[in-house]
């Protein structure tokens, strides 16, 4: 279980994410070092992320039934699976 700053933390990428994305959407164009820190962020994010999977399958083969963790998984992939990753750099 997540502790509360780490889910506090979570919140506010996603709440960052979703600016981010409507501005890129109204045309907002990033800076190069907007953009680095962006593909940082994913990086780090979607290794967890794959590590959180592997262990649910790991568990999934090992009997565990639970379900919870990747319960909580599909949520997110369904909420996030629409935002386009659109990026336009500056000259």
């Amino acid at each position: 279980m997540a502790d509360d700053m780490t889910q506090q933390e979570l919140q506010v990428a996603m709440t960052a994410t979703k600016y981010i994305l409507n501005k890129l959407s109204m045309g907002c164009e990033l800076e190069r070092w907007q953009i680095s820190k962006i593909v940082l962020a994913s990086d780090y994010l979607a290794s967890v992320h794959s590590y959180m999977c592997a262990q649910d399958d790991i568990a999934a083969e090992n009997g565990d039934s639970s379900g919870e963790e990747a319960e909580d998984e599909t949520e997110s992939e369904v909420e996030t699976e629409d935002m386009p990753m659109v990026f336009v750099l500056k000259p």
